[in-house]
């Protein structure tokens, strides 16, 4: 499958058709999709077919394996594999087409530095308060109107911040209740959190404090709560803001974290939002690396 669309492009053009399904339960027929796929940078964006203006998501193919999916009893079936994220499964009409799907798509898959750091970022908060669409929006530069409900997406993004290069894993969460499960295996291995409410939702403002109890919750053990942010997202929406800037600020306090009102749409502090988390998350690093070398000194023989 060649470059289809070609880069930047921002609509399904002339992308391969293919079926899709997100889960282990591929062999089931109805699980199945028919979608449009093209190739973009580092990602495999996939379309409701080839008039849609927008894709209905993106696979970042940032630390992802392309290989046959033999677990999967139908004929030419690929997975697209990350190690943190669940298999995307993808069947073509023959084995050739299947083949040549495989190389395009390795071929975009970018190379990791191994020297960079790598810092794990969650995206926590209700569902359909924008954390999806804050994260596309940081990694991608691009506003998704429509995308379908994330049980879980992980995004490799690398950059440099006051100087300093390194990586975010940035897992985007479900925010639905029957999805609190696996939302506590992620806290656990979360290294800095972004708590996400709406502005004109009151009700995702209740809901954020849920979720920042939940992180105390998990890692009580810890000595200190780990980095976060606050962010009140849809900020380009003020007019119909339902959560006054203020009490915002006044729950970030008492949180002990910085506060952002950002919007996904118009991109407006979302790359500060980023940047903070991973100032905290390297300035927590650094409090670690001094307490270590304090404790050994500490040490009588």
């Amino acid at each position: 499958m060649a470059d289809p669309a070609g880069p930047g492009m921002r609509g399904a053009g002339e992308g391969k058709r293919g079926f899709l399904t997100k889960q282990g339960g591929g062999n089931k027929a109805k699980t199945w999709k028919k979608r449009l796929f093209v190739l973009e940078g580092h990602t495999l964006s996939y379309y409701k077919n080839s008039k849609a203006t927008a894709p209905l998501g993106i696979i970042s193919l940032s630390g992802c394996t392309i290989s046959p999916a033999d677990s999967i009893k139908k004929k030419n079936c690929f997975q697209v594999y990350h190690p943190i994220r669940r298999t995307f499964y993808i069947y073509a009409e023959s084995q050739e087409e299947m083949l040549d799907w495989m190389t395009a798509i390795r071929e975009h898959v970018p190379r990791s530095d191994s020297s960079l750091l790598t810092y794990k970022i969650v995206m926590l908060g209700a569902g359909g308060v924008g954390k999806s669409a804050l994260t596309l929006q940081f990694v991608n530069n691009m506003f998704l109107a429509d995308y379908e409900p994330t049980i879980e997406d992980s995004f490799l993004k690398q950059l440099t911040v006051d100087g300093q290069s390194c990586r975010l894993s940035i897992l985007d969460t479900a925010g639905q209740e029957e999805y609190t499960t696996i939302t506590d295996q992620y806290i656990e291995v979360g290294e800095g959190f972004v708590l996400v409410f709406d502005i004109t939702s009151a009700a995702s403002f209740e809901d954020v404090k849920k979720v920042h109890s939940k992180v105390r919750r998990v890692t009580e053990a810890m000595d200190d709560l780990p980095p976060m942010v606050l962010v009140g997202n849809k900020v380009d929406l003020v007019d119909l803001r339902q959560v006054e800037k203020e009490t915002a600020e006044s729950l970030a306090a008492q949180f002990g974290c910085p506060y952002f009102e950002a919007s996904a749409l118009t991109r407006e502090n979302v790359e500060n939002v980023f940047h903070e988390i991973t100032r905290i998350m390297r300035a927590n690093d650094a409090e670690d690396d001094v307490n270590i070398k304090r404790d050994k000194k500490c040490i009588i023989s």
